[in-house]
This record gives C-alpha cells, sequence and structure tokens, in this order.
C-alpha cells in the first residue's frame, strides 16, 4: 500500500485510541448520558465502535480477489447495514456494562494497530458482502470514529474533548464532500467545506452553468457538515444556528442529507 495510505492508517487507529482512552475512563453514570438529538445513550456509542472494531479485524482477515466498487457506490448501499448494526448495537449494550464493552474496544484497536503494523495490508477485503479497497473501509472507520468523537464531546462537555486529528477530519470531509459530488452531479450548486473541500452539484432540469461560481453556495465548517452527512443534526437546526450559510435559489439540501 502506497506510503500516504499507511499514513491515513495510522491516524485511523491514533484516533481510535484516543476515543478508547476517553471511553475506558468514564463512570456509569456517563455511559447513561443521551447523546444529544439522539435516541441512542453513551453506551450504545461504545458499544457500537465495539461492532464496528469487529467488523473492521474480520475484514483484515478475508482478501478477495473481487473487483471493489467505488466508495461512493457503497456508502449508497449501506443503508439496510446501518439500520442493522444500530439494532444489534442496542442489544449489545443491553446486557453488557460500559466498562466492559469499553475495555473491548480498547482491545480492538490494540490488535488492529498490531495487525497494521506487522503485516502488509491486503488491497482489497470482504466487507459485509462486498468487495471495497482497504484503504477505502479505512476512510468509512475514520469517519465513524470523527462521528463517535464528536458525539462524546457533546454529550460530555465538561470532559476534556477528544482530540479529533485534523488529517483525520480532512479525509472524511472530503470523502463525503466525494459521496455527495456522485450522487448528485452537476455545476449548479457549489458546497464549500473550507479549508479541506469544496464540490459542485446539481439537480436533474438545472440551468446549463459551465464557468465562473455556480448560482447556488452552501458553505458550513467540517464538523457540521460531518453531523449533517450523518443525521447527528438537520438542515434546519443548522441553519438556524447559523452553522450554514446559503444563498441562491437551491440552497436547502435537507433531501440530499443524511447521505447514510
Amino acid at each position: 500500500m502506497a506510503q500516504q495510505h499507511k499514513r491515513a492508517v495510522g491516524e485511523v487507529v491514533e484516533q481510535a485510541r484516543r476515543l478508547a482512552d476517553c471511553l475506558t475512563t468514564l463512570r456509569p453514570a456517563e455511559f447513561l448520558r443521551s447523546i444529544p438529538c439522539r435516541e441512542d445513550r453513551v453506551i450504545d456509542v461504545t458499544a457500537r465502535v465495539v461492532l464496528l472494531g469487529d467488523s473492521a479485524l474480520s475484514s483484515l482477515d478475508h482478501e478477495t480477489t473481487q473487483r471493489p466498487g467505488a466508495l461512493a457506490d457503497f456508502i449508497g448501499s449501506c443503508g439496510f447495514t446501518q439500520h442493522r448494526l444500530t439494532r444489534v448495537t442496542r442489544e449489545l449494550a443491553r446486557h453488557e456494562a460500559g466498562a466492559e464493552l469499553a475495555a473491548q474496544f480498547a482491545e480492538n484497536i490494540a490488535e488492529i494497530g498490531r495487525r497494521l503494523a506487522d503485516s502488509a495490508l491486503p488491497d482489497v477485503v470482504a466487507y459485509d458482502g462486498s468487495a471495497i479497497r482497504t484503504v477505502d473501509l479505512l476512510r468509512l472507520t475514520g469517519i465513524d470514529w470523527v462521528l463517535h468523537c464528536d458525539d462524546i464531546n457533546r454529550t460530555l462537555p465538561t470532559r476534556t474533548p477528544i482530540t479529533i486529528s485534523r488529517g483525520i477530519l480532512a479525509d472524511s470531509v472530503r470523502t463525503l464532500a466525494d459521496t455527495l459530488r456522485r450522487r448528485h452531479p452537476g455545476h449548479s450548486i457549489e458546497v464549500r467545506i473550507p479549508p479541506f473541500a469544496a464540490v459542485q452539484c446539481g439537480t436533474a432540469g438545472e440551468p446549463r452553468h459551465t464557468r465562473g461560481t455556480p448560482p447556488t453556495v452552501v458553505e458550513t465548517d467540517p464538523l457540521t457538515f460531518v453531523r449533517l452527512s450523518r443525521g447527528r443534526q438537520t438542515w434546519d437546526e443548522a441553519v438556524k444556528h447559523h452553522h450554514v450559510t446559503a444563498s441562491g435559489l437551491r440552497s436547502d439540501l435537507s433531501e440530499w442529507l443524511p447521505l447514510y
């Protein structure tokens, strides 16, 4: 795997370690705190990252010669997987203590770190019945780490926040922005997420636009874009709290978000 991908692997593992370090220090009452604007609690988030770590470990054992698709297409097809993951997550959270789940997650991440350091990564692996490039699987996992670190930071504001690395945040934003672009091709809307990404999108039957600034411009910050893309914040909430600025006739992207 190319050197830049190795660097990305290191960032994904380090971000997971930061999340694990926080979870293993939580008190029992903190595991029962509700995530803002969600039905989930901190213990549900902890159970979810345990399952995500299990899936990542399993995939590294299943190299495949199948042809992988684009990550944007994979994201578009994983709605059922997310629904099933939510169901299994809540079942696990009902039967396990938060501290035990946090310890299991820390063990998973330590094992993933050893596996990635000790051996060459397979180029393509099987994940949830599909072939996916290993680097794309790590990008997808990195988005989850960003999302869940942000969940914990917002839920437990009196604790020292988990630092989200610039590199993994940038990669998450670019992956999600590219998915948005591929899902809604065109040039009438420019979505800006400074300093990491700017993409042009469009709608069916849009007027032809080939040069200069598109007639509609939407801008937001990186964390808000991740929250919108993953359903942690609604479009109306983001606009209300001035986390999004938008101008133009087609500046309401609520029908496009979340992405999954």
